[in-house]
């Protein structure tokens, strides 16, 4: 039913002609009915009438030859135009059994609507409008493909790329000698590695070694601070030193006095022992009048006790302690208060008729104790 309009082909550049552009770009293909005379675009196909639905199924089978006929003139034009030496023969057998297999699938599909679209037509009218409409979109779609191709074509113009490679082999080339180059300064980047490392392992030596020797100066540092604390200290010790010395000049001085006190203190040790010498003799003899005596001699030669100097009985007298505070008045010890006679100590008796006596006291002459045998003497009673 639709044929496909034969294209006016224009002469191709082949190989000899020197030229390497491809075929220039085709018309895109125009579909003419055979039995009504008039172009067919779009779904246009949902206005026929019945009768044309019908016969619509020997219009795919002639479609299909024409999709046929049309992909070999391209695949052949293609070659022709852009074929250039091995690569180019092999690029358009690739394109060439490429679309044959595409009209091949084109035709089988075109086939298997047809025989899908003749029990259809019979069955319901309705389904074969819906199938006419599928129809008109599944050649819309070889209409895309077509322009698919077409865009291959422009695509896969080797003459283009094979100048290109040929410039890229140059590329290559220098390539190839920077390649060779950057292999020699690896070689070179490797000794300079292998020097770095061991530099490195040197360095990490070093580094240790220089850990080892902060430690030691950290503990030099800390014992420096120590000797400075250690200085001043010594120098507060100097100074104490120094104080002790002087302190050792004042104890000199002290150590002196004190030997001077020893002395000193010797003598007056030897002059108490001998007061209290003189003081024992003092209790046992009277010197002199016997105001001195300070014995605790208590009985009249002739045995006779003697009163307490405090009481006034048997004997009423003046001789208290109270007015004669030095005179050692205590008790009923003999004494000589008045300091008038020479006779010695006496005392006051308990015996009512005898008022007072003298005392049997020795009496010390150059400090030795002289016994003194006294005589009874008459003196007047002291008032």
């Amino acid at each position: 039913m639709y044929e496909q309009a034969e294209p006016t082909q224009t002469p191709s550049s082949g190989p000899s002609s020197g030229q390497t552009s491809g075929p220039p770009p085709q018309p895109p293909p125009v579909y003419r009915n055979v039995s009504s005379g008039h172009v067919r675009h779009g779904k246009g196909a949902s206005d026929k009438s019945q009768g044309e639905q019908e016969t619509s199924t020997d219009d795919t089978y002639q479609d299909a030859e024409a999709v046929k006929r049309d992909a070999t003139f391209t695949a052949d034009r293609t070659c022709l135009g852009g074929a250039s030496g091995r690569r180019s023969r092999a690029l358009c057998s690739f394109i060439r059994s490429h679309q044959s297999c595409i009209a091949a699938g084109i035709a089988v599909l075109l086939s298997l609507i047809a025989m899908g679209l003749a029990p259809m037509t019979i069955i319901n009218k309705e389904e074969i409008s819906q199938l006419s409409t599928a129809f008109d979109a599944l050649k819309h779609y070889l209409d895309d493909i077509s322009t698919t191709v077409n865009a291959l074509k422009s695509y896969h113009d080797m003459s283009a790329t094979v100048d290109t490679l040929k410039r890229d082999q140059g590329d290559v080339r220098q390539l190839s000698a920077t390649v060779d180059a950057l292999k020699c300064s690896q070689d070179n980047i490797s000794t300079t590695v292998d020097t770095l490392k061991r530099r490195q392992d040197n360095m990490s030596t070093t580094v240790d070694a220089l850990k080892h020797h902060q430690d030691d100066m950290r503990r030099l540092t800390t014992t420096v601070d120590a000797l400075k604390r250690n200085q001043d200290n010594m120098l507060q010790l100097t100074t104490t030193l120094d104080v002790l010395k002087h302190h050792q000049d004042d104890m000199r001085q002290l150590s002196t006095t004190v030997d001077a006190l020893k002395h000193d203190l010797d003598k007056e040790r030897d002059r108490a022992t001998t007061l209290e010498q003189r003081l024992e003799e003092m209790k046992i003899c009277q010197e002199g009048d016997g105001s001195s005596y300070r014995g605790t001699v208590s009985v009249t030669k002739t045995g006779k006790t003697c009163q307490d100097w405090s009481s006034m009985l048997p004997h009423f007298h003046a001789y208290t302690a109270l007015w004669h505070p030095s005179d050692g008045l205590k008790e009923n010890y003999c004494r000589n208060p008045d300091n008038k006679h020479n006779e010695g100590v006496w005392c006051f008796t308990t015996d009512p008729f005898t008022r007072w006596e003298l005392c049997d006291v020795p009496v010390c002459v150059d400090g030795t104790v002289k016994q003194v045998f006294l005589v009874e003497v008459t003196f007047s009673r002291p008032q």
